[in-house]
């Protein structure tokens, strides 16, 4: 009798935990890829799910750094770099990946040695848009490398014309190598940015390696002698 006793009791634990054993196997992380890029300066891992798109991010608004973007949607990926543009649909989003040299920031009197939140701030302030972010925030975060990078969160300023609505701002910035900046950023629609999302864009600014120096990616930004 108590050896009956203790099979239905293993019976009913069974029971209990089976569902959620279930429910975990259903909650598995996402499928991730292996991208490498044309130029063999870096690699990283993405959500195999969305699209991607190369070394066309940078080369349409001009400059020559490496870079990648993933999206969920075509359409993000066939914006334009620069305002005007349409607004992200709710729902869609990527991440956008962008390696440059620190040396581009010495004119804003950021030095070789500056630590990252002076990368930050010029960055913030200069180039996003010319009246910088509104509310910007920047955040320390360590790397599973031990790297220190800076989160920027904000929203940019309207364009004061009945435009669309300001971008969201989701960008971790870090140097990846001596003298090389990386830019990882989140693209959604306004509101629409998940956890999940920010989830996946740690994973990705963590699976980042990249292999050149910077002198490498001021030879891109170099146009070819005649």
């Amino acid at each position: 009798m108590k050896k009956l006793s203790i099979v239905w009791l293993f019976m009913w634990v069974a029971l209990l935990i089976l569902p959620t054993l279930a429910q975990d196997a259903t909650e598995e992380e996402p499928l991730m890829a292996t991208f490498g890029d044309e130029t063999r300066l870096f690699t990283l891992q993405y959500p195999a799910d969305l699209f991607v798109a190369g070394q066309s991010l940078a080369e349409s608004s001009g400059m020559l750094f490496p870079s990648v973007i993933f999206s969920s949607s075509l359409d993000i990926l066939s914006r334009p770099p620069t305002p005007p543009y349409a607004p992200i649909a709710m729902g869609d989003w990527g991440i956008a990946v962008i390696f440059f040299p620190k040396a581009m920031f010495a004119p804003m009197g950021v030095a070789a040695d500056a630590p990252i939140l002076d990368v930050a701030n010029a960055w913030a302030q200069m180039l996003l848009s010319p009246d910088g972010i509104i509310n910007f925030q920047p955040d320390p975060v360590i790397l599973d490398s031990g790297a220190e990078a800076i989160l920027i969160t904000g929203r940019g300023p309207d364009d004061g014309a009945g435009g669309p609505p300001p971008e969201d701002n989701y960008l971790m910035l870090h140097e990846i190598a001596d003298g090389v900046i990386v830019l990882t950023t989140i693209v959604s629609a306004v509101d629409g940015r998940t956890p999940e999302m920010e989830a996946m864009h740690l994973a990705v600014t963590n699976s980042l390696e990249f292999t050149g120096t910077a002198e490498d990616i001021l030879a891109m930004m170099t146009p070819p002698s005649q």
